[in-house]
Order: structure tokens, then sequence, then C-alpha cells
């Protein structure tokens, strides 16, 4: 089974999940983002990101890993990617399973608009049989 993850930024924990985990099972991985707010010590010699390419690179990147991988863990549910690897996932015959990995609390949003907008976008992708939700953090 081919594993690819995406992480939102190279912060000190996912330099330590990569360090730990991905390293060591040999999953490949990229960053939307170049920094983070969450700073580490740590140099990644292989670093790389997202976030300097082109338009038209993030998209063929995107479909080229969803295409070549069985399974897809994306940090979070809010991002370009994630929505793009599950537009892919929603309109092929060949379906890949994709985990949803964050560590953030879910805030309702006390405006009933957004409330509504949220509930209908989460209830659609926690329904699909390919969706899975992983916990994050330590």
């Amino acid at each position: 089974m081919n594993v690819f993850t995406y992480f939102v930024e190279p912060a000190s924990y996912t330099l330590d999940l990569i360090d730990n985990i991905h390293s060591k099972m040999n999953i490949d991985y990229v960053f939307i983002k170049n920094s983070s707010y969450a700073k580490s010590n740590k140099l990644q010699n292989n670093f790389n990101s997202l976030e300097n390419h082109s338009f038209f690179s993030k998209l063929r990147f995107i479909f080229n890993r969803w295409d070549k991988n069985d399974f897809i863990i994306i940090n979070g549910y809010n991002n370009y990617v994630f929505v793009l690897t599950y537009l892919l996932n929603i309109f092929s015959r060949k379906k890949k399973f994709i985990a949803i990995e964050s560590d953030t609390q879910l805030r309702v949003p006390k405006n009933i608009f957004k409330k509504l907008c949220k509930s209908i976008y989460l209830n659609s992708i926690f329904k699909n049989k390919h969706i899975l939700g992983l916990s994050g953090g330590s």
C-alpha cells in the first residue's frame, strides 16, 4: 500500500512525527507551507513545500500523488489540498482512502449562516466511506 502525507507546516511536532514515523516507514510527504509559527531547532534536510510552486504545478503535484497512492493523509480539512483531493476522489471510479489528521478543536460558529455551511460541509465529508478521521497531537 502506497501512503502519502500532506503536512500544513514544518512545525516541531510535525518534524518529530516525520522522524519517528514517516522516515522509519518510508512514507513520502510534502509541506503545504514553507514556514511555521511553531518553530523547531531541527533542520530538515529534505524540506519540500508546495508554497513556491505555480498554480498548475500544484494541481499537477496533487493529481500525481492522488493517482500514485492508495492512502493519503492530509492535515486539516479546510485547505486547497484536501478540497482538490476530495473532489478527485468523488469524481473518480477508482476511490482512494483519505485520512484527515487534525488536532484543532471543533469550534461551532455563532453566525447561523457560517454554522449551517460548516455543518453541511463536515457532514458531506465524514459521511463518505472513503474519508477517515485521525486524531492529531502528541
